[in-house]
């Protein structure tokens, strides 16, 4: 996912993996109003393990390799280890390198409900990106700043995680 304000639509996007490998992504608009994108890797075909015929018997060849991936996991919402006032962060950003910064979550808007619609870090917005995502100290993902929220101020990840149903076909 990313800010609609770092891609233009119809442009063509690769993701490149950890390990220098690179997919092909499409871009997936979730609303027509909305400050977030998500984009979609386009994984390989796998082909399929073939038979090498040989005289005395015949042996198989491996099948092609296949991408593999570590989903990210979202932090809980509620509960005792949902993001809370004082709470460690850390986000990550850079350019031409990845820079890590550290905080604390300073202020939580909510809405009517309770429901967090932003979070307030102490990371000074200069060390940030539009797009940085937010972890806790244990890799889940908090939010994910985007151009909206200019600064040290992070999207929830439990409004982004609302419309995922619907990306997926309502799975």
């Amino acid at each position: 996912m990313t800010d609609k304000s770092t891609i233009a639509v119809q442009g063509n996007y690769v993701a490149i993996l950890p390990d220098g490998h690179s997919l092909p992504v499409a871009v997936l608009q979730s609303q027509k109003t909305a400050t977030l994108f998500f984009l979609l890797a386009q994984m390989p075909a796998v082909a399929a393990p073939s038979t090498i015929a040989g005289g005395a018997g015949a042996s198989t060849a491996s099948p092609a390799t296949k991408e593999t991936f570590t989903p990210v996991t979202f932090a809980p919402t509620t509960g005792p280890n949902a993001p809370v006032l004082g709470s460690a962060i850390i986000t990550l950003a850079g350019t031409d390198s990845t820079t890590v910064n550290q905080g604390i979550i300073k202020k939580i808007n909510t809405d009517a409900s309770s429901s967090p619609t932003s979070y307030v870090t102490s990371i000074d917005p200069l060390q940030t990106l539009i797009g940085s995502p937010l972890f806790d100290l244990s890799g889940n993902i908090i939010g994910l700043q985007t151009f909206s929220l200019m600064g040290n101020v992070f999207y929830p990840i439990a409004l982004i995680q609302s419309v995922i149903p619907a990306l997926n076909g309502g799975k």
